[in-house]
């Protein structure tokens, strides 16, 4: 029987793919030529991203919309500069729960927008720690106005006046703008009597310029800055009359309110009527005795258009009051409004009377002005003496300058 024959051609097809898969592996490097490692052939890891510049805006990044976590120190924010806005605090110490800083009360209607409290008038005296150096003291500048006008052929020719400049004024710590205040001095005193002068209180003596130091430190108005008039000199009257009212009422306008706007940070853009009435809620004038029955008519009558804030304490007469009222009843007055009203005497001042009737009538008679919300009427401890007038003037300026307009 023959023998079946098996071929060459399966042992040729096994050749064949073995070559095949031969041709499909990586070819070996060439001379010295090393392989690639896994890490040369990977994907490039991503660029580390820059951290933002941040420009801050209201607490809010310009750039990448990060909202400012905020470090507060004294309410403004060391990080983004923005400056807390204080919306409520407390009642007794005036401490923002949010920054932890003092804000002042704000008054509406007599009530405080941020705790709800009423205005903590005073009426028996002051803190007795006010009678003490204020840790932080305001400084004062002299300045004569004679000097900025021709020389007059009169006895009076020296028209000196003092500056009460605040702890701090003008540093960056204490940025202005800051509110006006012209202090008019009453019978026998001068431009002292407003500011560095020591009077007789409660059995010891107190300058107005500590009672303002102190109102600044503990924040409890808007800072200021008082000028404290010589009254005799810019009136050239001894007392109070027609005369010295007309060119009281001119000098301020043409020479007081000037200057200080140019030499001092005030509201007012300029020294010009345009730039003056725009800020009159932040002027304001303050007299007492007869320097309240200057401001009553020099300054309501003859200047509304510059002031929008008075207290006028232990004077008010049947003429003072009908020169007022009827400046008060011109068509433009209600376009003029007086932000803050303020008068008082003393408990035993033989203006007492006086002064409430004055009061009674010009409120009644004036649509602009209502009893308890921008008008104030206050008696304290005291007579016709500066004891009675330093309380005053606190209460007074616990008050003013309250307009956000």
């Amino acid at each position: 029987m023959k023998k079946k024959r098996t071929g060459l051609l399966p042992l040729f097809l096994a050749l064949a793919l073995l070559l095949s898969a031969c041709a499909q592996e990586t070819p070996a490097p060439v001379g010295n030529t090393p392989a690639p490692s896994p890490a040369e052939t990977a994907e490039p890891a991503p660029p580390t991203p820059t951290p933002c510049a941040h420009v801050w805006r209201g607490g809010v990044c310009e750039l990448c919309g990060e909202v400012c976590a905020h470090s507060w120190d004294g309410g403004v924010c060391g990080v983004c500069g923005a400056v807390c806005p204080h919306t409520s605090h407390d009642p007794e110490s005036c401490l923002c729960p949010v920054c932890g800083a003092r804000a002042t009360h704000l008054y509406s209607e007599s009530r405080c927008v941020r705790c709800g409290c009423e205005p903590p008038f005073l009426t028996r005296g002051l803190p007795e720690y006010y009678y003490e150096e204020c840790p932080e003291r305001g400084s004062m500048e002299e300045i004569d106005f004679h000097a900025l006008e021709d020389p007059e052929d009169n006895k009076l020719r020296e028209k000196p006046a003092i500056v009460y400049l605040p702890f701090g004024y003008g540093s960056a710590e204490r940025p202005g703008p800051y509110n006006v205040v012209i202090a008019l001095h009453g019978a026998g005193n001068n431009e002292h009597g407003m500011v560095d002068e020591q009077h007789a209180s409660a059995g010891r003596t107190i300058s107005l310029a500590q009672v303002y130091d102190w109102m600044l430190y503990e924040k409890r108005c808007e800072p200021f800055l008082v000028v404290s008039l010589n009254v005799y000199s810019l009136a050239e009257e001894e007392n109070f009359t027609d005369k010295g009212v007309t060119l009281l009422a001119e000098r301020l306008r043409t020479l007081v309110l000037p200057y200080v706007v140019e030499h001092y940070d005030t509201y007012a853009a300029d020294a010009s009527p345009e730039a003056m009435r725009e800020a009159r809620a932040h002027f304001a004038m303050l007299g007492v005795s007869n320097g309240s029955l200057y401001t009553l008519t020099a300054g309501i009558a003859g200047n509304l258009e510059s002031f929008g804030n008075f207290g006028c304490f232990s004077g008010n007469y049947t003429e003072t009051t009908s020169l007022m009222l009827r400046r008060l009843s011109a068509p433009d007055a209600l376009e003029l409004p007086i932000y803050c009203f303020f008068t008082g005497a003393g408990e035993t001042d033989f203006q007492k009377k006086n002064t409430l009737k004055r009061y009674e009538l010009i409120v009644d008679n004036y649509p602009g002005l209502t009893d308890g919300a921008n008008a104030f009427h206050l008696d304290v401890a005291g007579s016709h003496s500066w004891h009675s007038w330093t309380i005053n003037i606190y209460d007074a300026l616990l008050v003013m300058f309250q307009n956000r307009d």
